[in-house]
């Protein structure tokens, strides 16, 4: 996702990318629709999970979030669907992290999107997520990408079919092409 916002602006330019946001779109057995994962500043939607209009980790519906976004919107689709013993692994880490805030820490969201490491390294901090460190902490979690690249190093281009180093998931499995759901100009 991109949006219009000066925050979502402010990631685009650091990270050199058309997306601010990265976020999961998922379908739990115990929801009867299809649910977007996200830890966001959002606090608009109600999470089907607790019931709270929050900021942070949540499970909100798709369609929703879809329908009142304003700014750029793609989703890519992995190569296959999960296995029974990876959609444990997944409801696992979501339970488990369901009640984290956002990580409103702007040094390590400007370490992430600098991706250097050569004057210095991201310390993983767990408390929180930012939209990013969540998502590749999920997909840890699953099993398809390596824990050696702590989750808080990844902005939301490294998920883009534009990241340079490209996105290597394991298991399997890899990143569609962008489908791109809705556009509006900058």
């Amino acid at each position: 996702m991109g949006g219009t916002s000066i925050f979502s602006r402010a990631i685009r330019k650091l990270t050199g990318s058309d997306w601010s946001h990265v976020a999961m779109v998922v379908r739990v057995e115990e929801y009867d629709t299809v649910l977007l994962w996200e830890s966001t500043t959002n606090g608009h939607d109600k999470d089907v999970q607790t019931g709270e209009i929050k900021r942070g980790v949540q499970l909100v519906p798709l369609s929703k979030r879809v329908s009142e976004h304003t700014g750029n919107l793609a989703f890519r689709l992995l190569s296959r669907e999960l296995t029974r013993t990876e959609i444990g692994r997944l409801n696992a880490f979501r339970h488990s992290v369901k009640d984290k805030g956002y990580d409103f820490d702007g040094l390590e969201l400007l370490r992430a999107a600098l991706d250097s490491g050569l004057f210095w390294s991201n310390r993983e901090d767990l408390t929180a997520y930012f939209c990013s460190e969540l998502i590749a902490e999920t997909y840890q979690a699953i099993g398809f990408l390596d824990k050696t690249k702590p989750s808080n190093e990844y902005t939301p281009d490294d998920f883009s079919v534009g990241a340079a180093p490209p996105l290597e998931l394991q298991g399997g499995v890899h990143l569609g092409d962008e489908i791109v759901v809705s556009r509006e100009s900058d």
